[in-house]
């Protein structure tokens, strides 16, 4: 079965929206996210992001049956979290200032935060570091145990700091296309063939679209 990802970039082209309206990077297919940079769009459009992306949510989940969950923010540090309030088949908008990105990050458990798992957790923990907000209010021990890298990481987060820079991926990147599908048993041949050039049409479709 394709990917959320897969099925996203399918759809962006079908409905031929240029790179210059909407950029999608497949960055992680293990977990099946994609980015997509919708800033010049919104103002050559004067649509909301908020309008735009359920939108496009609605005519993926009509297209492919799949639901999408969203997050909008200014960074993709904070749309990744946002995308996670709603899950499985909702969008989260963060407002695009100061105050709304700091609102939001704030009560946010420590854990939200990108390359924060159990045992470092364990460690924020004992120095009473349990939100994103402790961070800033625990900022002088943090700064002494964790060093000027491990700090200044923990200090972006909390501010909501990060990249908004997204690139389609090139298909020079992508090393093979396949598609697989999970069957009941199948005794015969016949019926096995048939399911065999089932997948090939399908993995013939997704080459058109990538040519």
């Amino acid at each position: 079965m394709r990917s959320v990802a897969e099925r996203l970039r399918q759809h962006l082209h079908l409905h031929r929206l240029s790179d210059a309206m909407l950029l999608l990077s497949v960055e992680d297919e293990l977990t099946r996210q994609a980015y997509m940079n919708i800033t010049a769009f919104l103002a050559s459009t004067g649509r909301t992001a908020a309008d735009v992306v359920s939108e496009l949510r609605a005519a993926v989940k009509s297209e492919t049956g799949l639901t999408v969950s969203a997050g909008i923010g200014p960074t993709k540090l904070v749309a990744k979290i946002a995308a996670d309030i709603n899950k499985p088949n909702g969008q989260c908008e963060v407002p695009d200032d100061r105050d709304g990105v700091m609102a939001f990050m704030r009560p946010l458990p420590i854990r939200k935060i990108y390359g924060v798992g159990r045992v470092t957790e364990r460690w924020l923990d004992a120095l009473e570091v349990r939100t994103v907000g402790d961070i800033w209010d625990k900022r002088g021990t943090l700064a002494l145990v964790y060093g000027p890298n491990g700090f200044n990481h923990l200090l972006g987060a909390y501010l909501g700091i990060g990249s908004s820079h997204v690139e389609p991926g090139r298909r020079e990147d992508r090393k093979s296309v396949g598609c697989e599908e999970t069957f009941a048993t199948i005794f015969r041949y016949t019926d096995l063939e048939a399911q065999l050039q089932a997948i090939a049409n399908n993995l013939a479709g997704d080459l058109e679209v990538r040519a």
